[in-house]
C-alpha cells in the first residue's frame, strides 16, 4: 500500500455529522495513510488548547478564518473527521483544493439514537464540567452543538427529534449542493473498505474496517475518555479543596 503520510495538510475532508462513524473513520484514515498519518477530530480540541481558542474564536467572536489560518491549524493531519471540522466542511474545501470529501451517512432514526445517547452520557458528566480541560471545553461544546442544530434543538425531557433530524438533513444536503460530484463520496461505514479505497485511489488493506463507538456504550467511552485525560493532580487537588470546604461547612454546622 503506498504511504501518503507526505502530505502536511488533509487530502480527505469527512464532512459527515457527529454519529455517522466518524471516529471509525479517523482510524481508517490513518490506517490507509500508513504510519504517523493523523486524522482531526473533536478529541484534538478538547486536548488542544489553543486549537480549542481557534474554535471558541470562530463560535463566539463570528471570526472568520482564511486559508492560511486552516494551515496553520490543520498543518500535520492528513484528515478531518467529526464536528467542528464538518460543519465547516465548506470553508476547508476551499482552503484545501486538491482534499476529497466524503460525506459519512446513516440512517435517520438510527442516528437520531445516537445522537441522543451522545447527549445523555455527556449530561452524565456534568457535574465534572468545572474541572480542566473540560472547564473550557464545555462552553464551546454546547455554543457548537446551538450553531448546527438551532436553538430549539435541546428541550428539558432532551433532543427534539424533528429539529435536531431537520438540521441533520439540511446538512447533508448542503453538502451535497456545494462540493462537486466528482470531489463527493456517500458513505456508510458499514460499506467497509472498498467504496472508500476505490474513491481514494489506495489500495484495500487485509484487516477489517475499524468499527469504533458501536452499540450504546460508544458515546459513554467518548466522555470517559475525556474524564480520564484530566491530570490526577489537578482532580486531586480540586477534590481536596472540595473536601476542605465541605469539612469547614460541616464544622460550622455543628457549632451553630
Amino acid at each position: 500500500m503506498p504511504s501518503q503520510t507526505s502530505s502536511s495538510y488533509p487530502q480527505v475532508i469527512v464532512a459527515g455529522m457527529p454519529r455517522t462513524g466518524t471516529e471509525s473513520m479517523k482510524q481508517a484514515l490513518e490506517m490507509l495513510y500508513g504510519k504517523g498519518a493523523r486524522a482531526y477530530h473533536m478529541t484534538e480540541v478538547l486536548n488542544r488548547p489553543k486549537h480549542l481558542k481557534f474554535w471558541s474564536d470562530l463560535a463566539f467572536e463570528h471570526r472568520q478564518a482564511n486559508q492560511a489560518d486552516w494551515k496553520q491549524l490543520l498543518k500535520g493531519y492528513i484528515a478531518t473527521t467529526d464536528l467542528p471540522c464538518a460543519f465547516y466542511f465548506k470553508e476547508l474545501a476551499e482552503a484545501f483544493p486538491d482534499a476529497k470529501v466524503v460525506l459519512t451517512i446513516r440512517e435517520e432514526s438510527e442516528w437520531f439514537e445516537s445522537y441522543c445517547r451522545i447527549i445523555t452520557a455527556t449530561h452524565r458528566f456534568r457535574s465534572l464540567r468545572f474541572l480542566p480541560p473540560l472547564n473550557r471545553f464545555w462552553p464551546y461544546a454546547a455554543k457548537l452543538n446551538q450553531i448546527v442544530f438551532g436553538d430549539n434543538a435541546l428541550s428539558e425531557s432532551g433532543p427534539v427529534q424533528e429539529v435536531v433530524v431537520d438540521a441533520y438533513r439540511q446538512h447533508n444536503e448542503r453538502v451535497r449542493q456545494s462540493i462537486a460530484p466528482n470531489r463527493l463520496l456517500e458513505f456508510n461505514v458499514r460499506q467497509g473498505w472498498k467504496p472508500l479505497c476505490e474513491f481514494l485511489e489506495l489500495d484495500v488493506p487485509q484487516s477489517d474496517f475499524p468499527h469504533s463507538n458501536a452499540g450504546t456504550a460508544g458515546p459513554s467511552r467518548i466522555i470517559s475518555r475525556a474524564v480520564l485525560q484530566l491530570s490526577s493532580s489537578r482532580v486531586l487537588l480540586v477534590f481536596g479543596i472540595v473536601f476542605v470546604l465541605s469539612m469547614i461547612l460541616l464544622s460550622i454546622t455543628m457549632k451553630a
